[in-house]
C-alpha cells in the first residue's frame, strides 16, 4: 500500500515527528510554527478560497486565525494571537456577517 495513503504509516510518522519535535523544543523559538493537515468539505474548503481571495490573505492564515480564536475562547491560547495584520483586515467583516450571509442575502429572509 502506498505511504502516503496508508492511515498506520500516516500515525506513525507524525508519532515519530512529535516525540522529535519535544525532543527538540528548546532549540527552536517560540515564534516557530508547525505544519499540520486537516481536511475538510469540498464546499467549505472552496468557501475558504473566496474568503482568502476577499481578504487578500493565505487560506492557511484564514484557519490559524479560526483555531486561535477557538483556543482562546477554551482559555488555553499560549501567548497573543498571531497575523495582527490579517486580524485588522477582517474585523470590520465579522460585524457585516451578522446581517448578510456569504452568498448575498440578509439573514432577516430579504435578498
Amino acid at each position: 500500500m502506498n505511504r502516503r495513503i496508508d492511515p498506520k504509516a500516516a500515525f506513525d510518522a507524525s508519532e515519530r515527528q512529535l516525540r522529535q519535535a519535544l525532543r527538540n523544543r528548546g532549540d527552536k523559538s517560540a515564534a516557530a510554527e508547525m505544519r499540520t493537515t486537516f481536511s475538510v468539505n469540498r464546499d467549505i474548503h472552496d468557501a475558504l478560497r473566496l474568503l482568502a481571495v476577499r481578504y487578500r490573505c493565505k487560506l492557511n492564515d484564514l484557519v490559524a486565525i479560526a483555531v486561535e480564536d477557538w483556543i482562546a475562547t477554551q482559555g488555553s491560547l499560549p501567548g497573543d494571537p498571531s497575523r495582527a495584520d490579517i486580524r485588522r483586515r477582517i474585523a470590520p467583516a465579522t460585524a457585516d456577517q451578522t446581517t448578510s450571509s456569504s452568498v448575498g442575502e440578509t439573514t432577516s429572509g430579504r435578498p
